[in-house]
Parts: structure tokens; C-alpha cells; sequence
């Protein structure tokens, strides 16, 4: 694995959009992405409308052509790089820099005997010492058969695979891991003809079947792996979720991969009710792909409904383009593609195809429409927003209180708010994003329960940060006090076993039972108060404490000389 660090500097530094950082979006020309490496720094593209090139691109040296062979996917090996491609039937492999300089070299026959292609995208990965390329070969006349080509650094070869019962025919590997774990599909059930049974997933050494959304692997429903994450946790791609009308979801299986695996949704955009999961990060905590908003007859898909999304668990699915958009990507020139240049709009939304996510889920590629042909592209996401600091660290409790907030990329139209488990959120007012690393806002604190809050900023794109205990309301010195003689001594303060009463205390407070009472006045600083006869008893005129006062015991909690307990309202 290597750093995004250098090139997301770079991005941030050539790229500015005025004094906001946006994101990204670069235009690699025409042609189709295949995929990325983990890191996200380096594209590999179908180039050209012909589609017969292929190139590689990255932020520091731009797009470089480096055949005319069909790219299916690329790897860092170490500092090198490795493009998995195929010609004529022949598969290949590229052995290169990132400035495009290197030598392509003819890989083996399967089993020695028979010719492969490696799969569409993704077909590729490197642990930095073996090499990893699946696909199909041509064993079985007339069908597709499941293959992996492994180069140990020592020797390389091309294996065909034993497929698992009931499995047959119509196979291919289609991803593989930095483990070198692959995950594809076969033919599972039926006679044994070609065609009959259904697609499912396989993985696993040896391979099994694993389930999809419908339950067990049957010869009716199917499954389909499109990727998996580098480190081998997870995969991703598709399952029937309905069988008449078809209907298709994106999906995940989660490691362990035991035989019969059942597979869990992603949900779906809005209206949206057909899709698929194409790209995973290394860690599979990021997943891209594809989906669309409508179908016709048949479970035929209606392209004009086609668009490309992310998710991940703390935010959910999200239109890639709407995520752009919010984070003030030029998108000039984007929209909906025509392949035959009929100037009918045929085909998504901007963004119809994702094949890499990196790591960190920043760097994404994949597929789009720019000026109406399908055009390959790299897009990078702005950062979580950071805090440092919030100035003045507190606030009386009495009215408004103006803020400055420092921090790292906040956004145009940031939501800032305070934050405390059990209490309602304070949402700020007047807020101004001055530039990326400074907010000014106001709170208005009447009222609100005294102690430490988080302060907690969300972008427009949903990404937030927080400081932790970043801001304390403390009591009014002026508010208004409830007599001090309003209780008998012994009676109830607190009826429930756990309750929060603000508080003042002047002078002597003693507990009824033999249990501890902490009194925190919002210092920092514990006032303990304990049963007679306990040591730590605090008695007299000289205790004072203001501030909070949470009671969490098995019993109610009664004071005695409740006429020196004065309670604010």
C-alpha cells in the first residue's frame, strides 16, 4: 500500500477553486476506466472512442499511453506498476512506472494448453511480492472457464480452476484480492448444458458457493461477485431480489465466506430500483457503483436512469454527482451521454459507472459523459472537516454567546451545533465559513443544561468532525434563585434513581443513605458528599458549588437541612 498524502496535496495545491478547496473532477478523455490502484493515485483507461489503447493516468504526470492492448486492470507491485490487459485472444501483462515507461509481455496458457483473457475490470493485484491476474479460458468448447494466473517472483503460470458441485460451465474469476483470494461465478444447478442453472458467486480455497439475497444458491435465483477489497474481507456485486418481474440489488458478502453465505443489501438511491455493486476499497469500508431509477419489460434497464453512487456505512448510499456538487466540483460539460451522436441524451446522469475506490474513499473512477461521449474520469472528495479549537471554551447560560471556531476544511453553508448525550442539540446561529479553517457563529445558551458540550460541524456533504468536550455552559452567576427554604429537612429531592437537577449549594449537605454523591460545578473539579459518618463529609458554611447535579443510585437520594440546599429554577 502507499501514501495518498503526496498526491492529495498536490490536488489541493494545484487545484484550488478560489479560497475554498473544492472537489476534484478531472476529465481523462475518451475512453472507459478499468480500474485503480488501492491508493487511488493511478487510473487505468480503454482509451479512445475505439477503445483500442491503453493508457494510464495519474495527478502528477497526466495521461499516458502505453499500448494498443485492451486494459482489464492495474496494481502497484512494490514501486512498480503492473497492467493486466489482452489481444487477440492472448492475455498480457505491463511492467512499467508511473510516467508510462515500460514493457508488455505475453503471459501463459492455462493449464499450459488453452488461451485466457483476464476479466473486464479489476482483473489484477499485487501483495508486493506475487502477482494475481483472473479471468476465463477457453477449455470447455463453447463456454467460459474460470482461470488465475499467479507469478510468485520466482515463476508464473495459469491455472484453470475446479469448480465446485453442482457447478459447470459458463465460469470466470472476476476480482481478486492482495491475498490473492479470487471471487467469480458459475453456472450452479441444471442439466449441465451450457446455459441451464443459474449464476453464483464462488470463492474461497477450495472454492464454494456462497449465498445471495434470496437465501441458499438455487438453479432459479443467481448472484454475481464484481470486486473484492484488498484485503480479502469483503465482496461486492449483484443478487436477484425478485424473480418475476427481475428485479437486481447491490450487495456484499462479509468474510468468513462459508458455503451459503447470504448477502447483504445496499440500499438503493432514491427511485431507484435496479443496480449494482462494481468497486470496493482495499479495507471494504467503501463501496461504489452503479444503479438505475427504472426498468423496462423484461428486467431490460433504462439508461436514462443510470447513476453513480457511493456508500459507506456512517453515510449511506449518495449520488456521486449530488456529493460533487455539494462539495463545489466544476462539473461544467458533464451530463448525459449519446454514443451515437444523435444528440439524443441515451445514457445517465454525468456519472454512470464507478471501477475504483481508494482507501479512504476519496479517490474515485470510473466512467461518465462529458459534452455527450463517454469519457473516462478521476474524481477526489473533500476531507472530513477537522476542529482544533472553539473561542471563548465556555458560555453563562444566561442568553446568546459569539464563537470563532478554528479548525480545517469547512465548507460554504457548514451546519454548526452543540452536542450532549441525553440533552437536546443547541443549533448555532449567524454562522459565517470565513475560509477553510474558520467559522464564526452564535449560540444562544438560556437556559441550556450546564457542563461540557461537543461542538460538532457537518459540511453540506454530510462529512462532520467534532471537538470532544470542546464547550462548557456554566451556570449564570445572575440567575434567578428558588427560596432555600422551600423543602422540610429530609424531604425528597430526587425520586427516580437517576435524574439531573441544576444546582446551588451553600453550606452543609448531608445524605440520608450510605451511598456517594458527586456535585460537579463545571470546573473540572469534583465536590463528594457522603453519608454521616463517612469520612469526607463536608459541613459548614465553607462548601459552595454550582452547576450539575446527576444522581445515578439504586434508591432515591434525600438531603437533610434541606433549608440550606437552595435550588435554582
Amino acid at each position: 500500500m502507499r501514501s495518498l498524502t503526496c498526491a492529495a496535496v498536490l490536488v489541493l495545491v494545484l487545484n484550488a477553486v478560489g479560497v475554498f478547496a473544492a472537489a476534484q473532477i478531472w476529465d481523462l478523455g475518451e475512453g472507459i476506466s478499468v480500474g485503480a490502484t488501492a491508493d487511488g493515485q493511478v487510473t487505468c483507461i480503454r482509451y479512445g472512442r475505439d477503445l483500442n489503447k491503453a493508457a494510464i493516468w495519474s495527478p502528477q504526470y497526466g495521461l499516458k499511453q502505453i499500448g494498443t492492448y485492451t486494459p482489464c486492470g492495474i496494481t502497484w507491485k512494490g514501486s512498480k506498476l503492473v497492467v493486466a490487459a489482452h489481444l487477440n485472444g492472448v492475455a498480457y501483462r505491463w511492467d512499467g512506472n508511473i510516467q508510462g515507461i515500460g514493457t508488455w509481455t505475453a503471459l501463459p496458457l492455462a493449464d499450459g494448453l488453452y488461451n485466457w483473457r483476464p476479466h473486464r475490470v479489476q482483473a489484477i493485484a499485487s501483495d508486493g511480492t506475487n502477482v494475481w491476474i483472473v479471468g476465463y479460458s477457453s477449455y470447455t468448447s463453447g463456454a467460459e472457464h474460470a482461470c488465475i494466473y499467479t507469478d510468485n517472483g520466482s515463476t508464473s503460470f495459469c491455472t484453470n480452476v475446479a469448480i465446485p458441485s453442482p457447478g459447470h460451465d459458463h465460469s470466470e474469476m472476476c476480482a481478486v484480492s492482495e491475498t490473492g483470494l479470487a471471487a467469480g461465478q458459475a453456472q450452479y444447478g441444471g442439466s449441465g448444458s451450457l446455459t441451464s442453472g443459474g449464476r453464483q458467486v464462488m470463492t474461497g480455497n477450495p472454492l464454494r458457493f456462497l449465498g445471495n439475497l434470496l437465501g441458499a444458491p438455487t438453479a432459479a435465483n443467481e448472484a454475481r461477485a464484481l470486486a473484492i477489497s484488498g484485503n480479502g474481507s469483503r465482496i461486492v456485486g449483484w443478487s436477484y431480489i425478485t424473480l418475476d418481474p427481475l428485479y437486481i440489488q447491490q450487495c456484499y458478502w462479509d468474510a468468513p465466506f462459508t458455503a451459503g453465505k447470504t448477502a447483504k443489501p445496499i440500499p438503493f438511491l432514491s427511485g431507484h430500483v435496479w443496480g449494482d455493486a462494481t468497486a470496493v476499497s482495499r479495507t471494504g469500508e467503501y463501496i461504489g457503483g452503479v444503479s438505475w431509477k427504472t426498468i423496462y419489460v423484461g428486467g431490460v434497464v433504462d439508461p436514462e436512469g443510470q447513476e453513480a453512487w457511493i456508500w459507506d456505512a456512517a453515510h449511506g448510499t449518495r449520488d456521486l454527482k449530488k456529493v460533487l456538487i455539494a462539495e463545489g466540483a466544476d462539473l461544467t460539460g458533464w451530463g448525459r451521454l449519446c454514443d451515437d451522436l444523435s444528440g439524443t441524451p441515451e445514457h445517465g446522469d454525468g456519472f454512470f459507472d464507478i471501477t475504483g475506490i481508494s482507501e479512504d474513499g476519496r479517490w474515485i473512477t470510473g466512467t461518465g459523459a462529458k459534452s455527450r461521449v463517454r469519457h473516462a474520469y478521476v474524481a477526489y472528495l473533500n476531507e472530513a472537516p477537522t476542529l482544533t479549537a472553539i473561542t471563548p471554551a465556555s458560555g453563562a447560560n444566561s442568553g446568546p454567546v459569539q464563537v470563532s471556531i478554528t479548525g480545517a476544511c469547512f465548507r460554504p453553508g457548514a451546519a454548526v451545533r452543540l452536542k450532549r448525550a441525553g440533552c437536546s442539540d443547541i443549533e448555532a446561529q449567524n454562522v459565517t465559513v470565513n475560509s477553510l479553517a474558520s467559522i464564526t457563529c452564535s449560540f444562544d445558551l438560556s437556559n441550556k443544561p450546564v457542563g461540557q458540550w461537543d461542538v460538532v460541524v457537518t459540511n453540506t456533504d454530510g462529512e462532520s468532525g467534532s471537538l470532544q468536550n470542546g464547550f462548557a455552559v456554566v451556570l449564570s452567576s445572575s440567575a434567578p434563585l428558588v427560596g432555600s427554604s422551600i423543602r422540610a429537612a429530609g424531604s425528597l429531592i430526587a425520586s427516580r434513581s437517576s435524574a439531573t437537577f441544576r444546582f446551588a449549594f451553600w453550606g452543609r449537605a448531608t445524605v440520608l443513605d450510605a451511598n456517594t454523591i458527586q456535585l460537579d460545578d463545571g470546573s473540572g473539579q469534583v465536590l463528594t458528599v457522603l453519608a454521616p459518618g463517612h469520612t469526607g463529609i463536608y459541613s459548614g458554611h465553607l462548601v459552595r458549588a454550582v452547576g450539575t447535579l446527576c444522581v445515578s443510585l439504586g434508591s432515591p437520594v434525600l438531603l437533610s437541612s434541606a433549608e440550606q440546599v437552595t435550588l435554582l429554577n
